[in-house]
């Protein structure tokens, strides 16, 4: 195994009912009332922008580019003090983490969350010296499920250990339909964990797990053999 890369809302940290709760309270602004099943049906593993301005256009409502990034910075704002709350990693993450960190594997994070937010999130797990590479939302012209994310993570890692990686022979971890698509579509084996979708929308993974609490490094290993 090359590298390990990890998507990161409900793949290290159970932060995908915060990224709810704060959508709701920005869309509500508007008069529109987002539901946990709209959410996860239609936005889940969606950059800020995307999932709002998506939202937005399915309540039959219309916003410019500059009234969309406002609403984005708004959410910002609001996820930001949510996460100042106490959110529990993802079971089996941090012990994963530091597993593949003590063994020298590669290490990244391919997010379509922002890089500040991602790294608050980080650090509240104590993970924060862990990820050398941390590709966000604002990173990529092209959000998931395009590849852009994972193949420029794969990129980062090369030029940091000053070595090739493949992506061939990387793992991704995700937790969507739509974060799945595009690891696969960046050539990556990708384990997936049901912490925010049910096991059978997750099938193109090539594993599926609860969460992480069973996954080992050398399992992972296996995938990419």
């Amino acid at each position: 195994m090359d590298a390990l890369i990890f998507d990161f809302d409900g793949v290290l940290m159970d932060s995908e009912p915060v990224h709810l709760r704060a959508f709701s309270e920005v869309l509500a602004s508007v008069g529109v009332t987002l539901t946990r099943e709209e959410y996860f049906e239609r936005y889940l593993g969606y950059d800020d922008y995307t999932c709002l301005s998506e939202a937005m256009r399915y309540h039959g409502l219309s916003g410019s580019e500059s009234v969309i990034e406002k609403m984005v910075a708004d959410k910002t704002r609001v996820l930001q003090r949510h996460l100042a709350e106490s959110i529990p990693p993802i079971a089996g993450a941090v012990e994963l983490v530091l597993a593949a960190f003590a063994a020298g594997v590669p290490l990244a994070i391919a997010s379509g969350g922002l890089r500040k937010e991602i790294r608050i999130g980080v650090e509240a797990i104590g993970l924060a010296g862990c990820f050398p590479v941390i590709v966000a939302a604002e990173d990529v012209r092209q959000t998931k499920p395009h590849p852009e994310a994972y193949r420029q993570a794969a990129a980062l890692l090369s030029e940091h250990h000053s070595r090739p990686i493949d992506p061939r022979q990387c793992v991704a971890v995700e937790d969507s339909p739509t974060g799945i698509a595009s690891a696969k579509a960046a050539q990556m084996r990708v384990l997936a964990v049901h912490t925010s979708y049910p096991p059978e929308q997750l099938h193109q993974a090539d594993r599926v797990a609860p969460d992480l609490s069973a996954v080992t490094l050398e399992s992972l290993r296996a995938m990419t053999t």
